[in-house]
């Protein structure tokens, strides 16, 4: 699939053009490096639009069971149909892997612009047409959530397109700025906009940016949307060749059990996240009757925790992700006993968020250090969809108050303090424990792709920063 995914490249296509031709002809380093510059000013762009589709939910729901033109979403099925959202994000984030072996990341970022472009118009239109008719607005928010992957494309686009001494530094600039984004939009939604129509909003903060994004950084998006049928012709004639997800099925029956140990141990960290961190966004309204106030405060403390993780370089990945675990834990048992809307549970609340930023971040630093080889991709493609299935919960905690949901919270970032404990702090020696098994995944049939293997998670997990 790595290979696949660098050889569709358009940063590569020229190279592999001249490399069938023996001709060394180089192109204009100026219209490269525009079109470089271009590509990743899409991508940005791209990423400015994801806090609407993160967060918006929050602030529209509160006017959607509102309306009553809708009177089948209430405040006590919309949380059904959010809900829909993680559980489709959870079901693309497992078929990521076989969708890369078709498309190139530039397709498939552009396939999901559009896709979220139909989906932000079918949410304004469907829910009127069927009197708000909360199976077709699941079925919308499910659809929604099976787009959500562009999270992590817009991210491997953007490594792929700089070198690598710049990839980071753009990745920690397009974190703060979807928290300032965020803050913005909530303050938006607090004030300026609170009496606007839902729809104009969603049309406004969700598909704004994405038709720009196509404007600007994807200008040939139609030629883009044109070579999707000559991808899947093309795959659909190699389709006798074994995919990567059949080869990934057979390592991992061949994982020692140190690794398969070390993926359980990161994996409650991963379902420690993806709960606590989306479950803080949708309990807002539960840790202050100012939901928007909540909104801003917590995703300040993300950009605070964005540059804290840089301490794990200093004193230790293992230090410093099992005390911010273990720092969520008290934080937030103590918001679970705090009155809301005061300063001691917003406070702490905000520390906890913080901590968990870190946590977020140093667990994927620790996929790349931990597993090596075929190890790494394995681990991957079980941990983020774990991340996922603890973002499930978030739409239902946020209807519980914050004396039964932080608790929960803290209870798994108490679990992934403990797991952190018992990781390595880098990737074992391939000789110690079962080495036939660590032989048998060195063999011969594997060893040129176990470079690329490497090369396309660590475009995953340079996502951190």
């Amino acid at each position: 699939m790595a290979q696949d995914v660098i050889s569709n490249s358009p940063l590569n296509a020229f190279e592999n053009d001249s490399g069938s031709t023996g001709v060394a002809v180089l192109p204009n380093p100026t219209v490269n490096e525009t079109k470089v510059q271009r590509d990743v000013i899409g991508a940005w762009l791209t990423g400015v639009a994801l806090p609407a589709w993160h967060v918006l939910p929050v602030f529209l729901d509160l006017k959607i069971a509102a309306d009553p033109a809708l009177p089948g979403l209430t405040q006590d099925t919309l949380p059904i149909a959010t809900t829909a959202i993680f559980v489709g994000w959870l079901a693309s984030a497992t078929i990521l892997d076989k969708a890369l072996e078709v498309f190139d990341q530039k397709q498939l970022l552009v396939l999901h612009i559009i896709g979220l472009l139909v989906v932000v118009l079918a949410t304004v239109t469907l829910p009127y047409l069927t009197a708000g008719n909360l199976i077709v607005f699941t079925a919308i928010r499910f659809i929604y959530g099976l787009l959500m992957n562009i999270t992590a494309l817009q991210c491997i686009y953007v490594q792929e397109r700089l070198p690598k001494d710049q990839g980071n530094q753009a990745l920690v600039l397009s974190s703060i700025t979807y928290s300032l984004v965020t803050m913005l939009m909530a303050w938006s939604c607090s004030g300026l906009t609170l009496a606007m129509d839902w729809r104009l909003e969603a049309l406004f903060w969700c598909s704004a940016p994405l038709i720009f994004a196509l404007a600007v950084g994807f200008p040939d998006c139609w030629k883009i949307v044109q070579s999707l049928p000559v991808a899947v012709r093309k795959k659909l004639r190699n389709i006798q060749k074994p995919s990567v997800a059949e080869i990934e099925s057979g390592e991992r029956k061949n994982l020692t059990f140190a690794e398969k140990r070390n993926m359980a141990a990161l994996a409650v960290a991963f379902l420690a996240c993806g709960c606590g961190f989306y479950g803080l966004t949708y309990s807002a309204g539960q840790l202050s009757p100012d939901i928007y106030m909540s909104c801003m405060l917590l995703h300040g403390g993300d950009i605070l925790g964005y540059l804290l993780a840089l301490t794990a370089d200093k004193y230790g990945r293992n230090n410093v992700q099992a005390f911010c675990f273990f720092a969520a834990c008290i934080c937030l048992m103590l918001c679970s006993a705090g009155e809301p809307g005061t300063p001691f549970v917003l406070s702490f609340a905000v520390v906890g968020r913080l901590c968990l930023d870190v946590g977020i971040t140093t667990i994927y630093v620790a996929l790349a250090q931990i597993f090596a080889g075929r190890a790494s991709k394995v681990a991957f493609t079980t941990c983020e969809p774990t991340l996922r299935l603890g973002g499930i919960i978030a739409p239902l905690s946020g209807t519980w108050p914050a004396s039964v949901s932080c608790p929960l919270f803290a209870s798994l970032c108490l679990a992934a303090a403990c797991c952190t404990m018992t990781l390595p702090e880098g990737a074992p020696d391939v000789n110690d424990g079962n080495d036939e098994k660590a032989q048998l995944s060195k063999g011969n049939s594997e060893s040129s792709e176990l470079a690329l293997v490497n090369e396309e998670t660590q475009l995953f997990t340079d996502v951190v920063a």
